[in-house]
């Protein structure tokens, strides 16, 4: 039998016991910074509530627009505004971005092929493959963002209510994903149509422009109609007074199974009463009838 050398023995019950001790963190917030934060969120929904109403925007739309656009001067300084390209798939699967026209245009991009995974090409969204798939994701960040804001305003209301948060967080998805459409569509539409004029390629830069400003102009619009013909709101109206019936109906539900189960309880608890004084009064007579036994023997014996 081999003995532990005393000092790994020591470090196994180290680690043991840091193993077996619990480490709790405890966490202390300043009350004045929890207000401030509050006081900014409240701010920042009432922006965004401010842009939705005087101009038929928002926050996520105007912070997307600035991304987009540092995109597009991207693209300029690389290709130049009328500079073009198309993708191809070459026979292993691979793609590449082509790059036609006068190379002296570009002139940090030497080459006229570049695979789609190269970082100097990053920048581009070519082909409407790139276009839907650069739309999918600003559309996911989208709704995440709209979420986060619809959550944060409903948590500031007087009162919490489902149904309100469910359909501004749907109203702000839906107007986000058919924007984007629009915008894909429009800018998908355009490149074919440069392309079926003659030209070699579409004009990357002038097709992103394209799809990104109708796709914000689509959403200023579905904004303005919202807000004109009050679609949210009456949804809103709709749900509230859905949510208020169904609560109702409930309350209504639990009210009369709660006086079910008090009736049974009741009828119950007199039945057993009832069968309690039932049984005394058996007794009773039980016990008459057997003093009256016991007279009448008294009597026989007399005799």
């Amino acid at each position: 039998m081999s003995i532990m050398d005393p000092q790994r023995y020591s470090k196994i019950n180290t680690q043991a016991s840091r193993v077996l001790h619990d480490d709790h963190e405890l966490w202390v917030f300043e009350l004045e910074k929890l207000l401030d934060l509050k006081e900014d969120l409240r701010r920042a929904t009432e922006f965004n509530d401010g842009l939705k109403e005087h101009h038929d925007t928002d926050a996520v739309s105007l912070v997307q627009l600035a991304q987009s656009g540092k995109q597009a001067a991207q693209q300029i300084k690389l290709l130049g505004v009328l500079g073009m390209a198309y993708v191809k798939t070459a026979l292993d699967g691979k793609r590449y971005i082509i790059f036609k026209g006068y190379a002296g245009a570009r002139p940090i991009l030497n080459g006229t092929r570049y695979a789609l995974e190269n970082p100097k090409v990053s920048c581009f969204v070519v082909g409407g493959h790139e276009l839907i798939k650069d739309g999918v994701k600003a559309t996911r960040v989208a709704i995440i963002a709209f979420v986060a804001i619809d959550i944060v305003k409903e948590v500031q209301a007087d009162h919490f209510c489902l149904s309100r948060l469910l359909v501004h967080v749907a109203s702000d998805v839906l107007q986000a994903v058919v924007s984007t459409a629009i915008g894909i569509g429009v800018g998908v539409a355009a490149g074919a149509v440069v392309v079926a004029l003659g030209a070699a390629a579409a004009p990357v830069v002038i097709v992103y422009a394209i799809t990104v400003g109708v796709g914000f102009y689509a959403s200023m619009k579905l904004s303005e109609w919202d807000r004109e013909y009050r679609l949210t709101e009456r949804l809103v109206e709709a749900a509230t007074a859905w949510e208020e019936k169904m609560k109702a109906q409930a309350y209504s539900t639990v009210s009369a199974f709660d006086h079910a189960i008090r009736s049974v309880d009741k009828t119950v608890s007199d039945a057993y009463q009832s069968a309690i004084q039932a049984y005394g009064v058996t007794i009773n007579i039980y016990r008459l009838w057997q003093s009256l036994e016991d007279v009448r023997r008294l009597n026989l014996v007399a005799r």
